[in-house]
């Protein structure tokens, strides 16, 4: 009795997924022939039963892919869109996928989100195989240009998804020259119309753009545009949506003193040196450009300063927080608010010489590009004032045990002592070492420097090698940079870095009513 139990249920379970099937095939050819005959609510409700019943079926793929079609066609927008995010989750290889795209591209048309529906339709136009399908991409993506409901900020996006179609390409120069034209900004409508022109001269917008570049004959260019640069995507977006705020707020603050016809045109650079670039070139070629402010970042700085410098010496551009060297040194256009490393050290060096008489210095420096940075131009600020680096040491940042490292710092004082011991006593071998005296000395003495110069990227990284250093009974006036600045370095070294020095950037704004007066707007 029990293994005939068994068998019948082994044999149901063979035959359910059979049953599920055949009635999934069923509902699929009633579903099609309801279509044919344009009943398409009742065929929605056929492939409905087979998307919520018989998900796992081979019809469920298809059903579902044209379950988003006529949900759309009917105008049944939520319900298009749940289904087609349904089926890109589920078939992501589907031979139907470019068809679900494009409908669920439109579905985000529908609820307002035209550049985002446009976008998708671009793209699904690259990829798709099916010309058909390309095609009728690219119709609706040219229905959403026209009816003019972008901005020029995001057709000028679309222009890199366009991927050279004639159709695509010159409908968006043709839009953004009617769009500049219209609001009086002339220069960049001469350019768009000329692009049409001059790119696309058998296309049905190529009299359309001769027209509008005989209208603007003789006319001005328009008001002038302040550029700015910055990362208002990605992960420095953050960053960039606060320097934006801030040149934002100090320019509405100048229109309001001055009454000047000026624009401010902000752009999103990515933070990418190449996308920086590229953008800057198509807004200095477009706009009146009268100044640049940015990029933030200083690898972008650094390549925007390079080329503006050479084709466009006469236009400023200010970076105000890019850190690395030699920007400013680019063109006499270029100009850094942000120090770089190497005056803080410099800095810093200089004082420890200037004004503490210090003469001698030791270097601990982290494993990375910013301690060798930070070392390197400390030393050579030390050298070139006629101090000396004796020692320098790297260590690894987040180390528990420095007792090495120290170690090797303080043999290398013993030396250089122990040589001029030697001197002084006429000793003909300076180099030669007394082991007693060696020992006792690196056992028991607090060896010192006139200073040490501690490379910290950061101030928990400045309070550990200060409090290190005590331990390892090193001497010596400790200095750093800007990388010290924080509560950590006083709540994690206290008396260790107690009459310690470290150089900051510093600007002279403590009794500056308009500074101060602007800063409380931008909090």
């Amino acid at each position: 009795m029990i293994r005939l139990s068994i068998f019948l249920l082994s044999a149901t379970l063979l035959i359910n997924p059979a049953f599920a099937q055949k009635a999934a095939e069923n509902l699929w050819l009633k579903a099609s022939e309801q279509v044919s005959a344009e009943q398409n609510s009742a065929a929605i409700k056929s492939l409905t039963t087979i998307t919520q019943k018989h998900w796992s079926s081979s019809q469920a793929e298809k059903a579902s892919a044209l379950l988003v079609e006529l949900h759309l066609q009917q105008n049944e927008v939520d319900e298009s869109k749940k289904m087609a995010q349904r089926f890109l989750d589920a078939f992501p290889r589907s031979q139907y996928r470019d068809r679900v795209e494009v409908a669920y591209a439109i579905t985000k048309v529908l609820e307002g989100y035209f550049y985002d529906g446009i976008e998708d339709l671009l793209r699904v136009k690259t990829w798709t195989k099916n010309p058909v399908i390309a095609e009728k991409a690219q119709r609706k993506a040219l229905k959403i240009l026209s009816a003019s409901v972008l901005n020029n900020g995001e057709m000028n996006s679309l222009l890199d998804l366009s991927y050279g179609s004639e159709a695509i390409t010159s409908w968006i120069y043709m839009q953004l020259g009617r769009s500049n034209h219209s609001q009086g900004r002339l220069k960049s409508a001469r350019y768009f119309y000329a692009q049409v022109l001059n790119n696309f001269p058998g296309t049905p917008q190529a009299e359309t753009a001769r027209q509008g570049l005989e209208m603007l004959n003789n006319q001005p260019d328009g008001p002038a545009s302040l550029l700015v640069l910055a990362p208002l995507s990605g992960d420095l977006a953050e960053l960039g949506a606060a320097m934006n705020q801030g040149v934002s707020l100090a320019f509405d603050e100048y229109k309001k003193r001055f009454g000047k016809d000026l624009q401010l045109l902000v752009i999103d650079d990515q933070g990418d040196p190449v996308t920086s670039v590229r953008k800057a070139k198509i807004a200095l070629q477009q706009e009146s450009v009268i100044g640049v402010i940015g990029p933030m970042m200083s690898g972008s700085a650094t390549a925007v300063a390079a080329w503006m410098s050479r084709a466009y010496p006469e236009i400023p551009m200010i970076t105000p927080t890019a850190t690395d060297n030699g920007i400013a040194q680019l063109g006499s256009n270029i100009f850094q608010l942000n120090p770089p490393p190497s005056i803080l050290s410099a800095a810093v060096a200089e004082y420890a010489i200037n004004c503490l008489g210090h003469r001698e210095f030791a270097i601990l420096s982290p494993y990375s590009q910013y301690g060798e940075v930070m070392s390197n131009e400390f030393a050579l600020a030390a050298e070139s004032m006629g101090a000396s680096v004796v020692a320098y040491q790297q260590y690894e940042e987040g180390n528990a045990d420095f007792n090495t490292e120290f170690k090797l710092l303080r043999t290398r004082k013993f030396e250089i002592d122990n040589r001029r011991r030697n001197m002084q006593r006429g000793i003909a071998k300076v180099n030669s070492i007394i082991p007693k005296e060696r020992a006792q000395w690196m056992a028991d003495s607090v060896i010192s420097f006139d200073g040490v110069f501690i490379a910290a990227a950061d101030a928990a990284d400045a309070a550990t090698m200060a409090s290190h250093a005590a331990i390892n009974k090193i001497g010596g006036q400790l200095l750093g940079t800007s990388g010290w600045y924080g509560r950590s370095l006083l709540a994690q070294g206290k008396r260790y870095v107690e009459n310690s020095y470290f150089s900051v950037p510093f600007s002279e704004t403590a009794d500056n009513s308009s500074f101060e007066a602007f800063a409380k707007k931008f909090e």
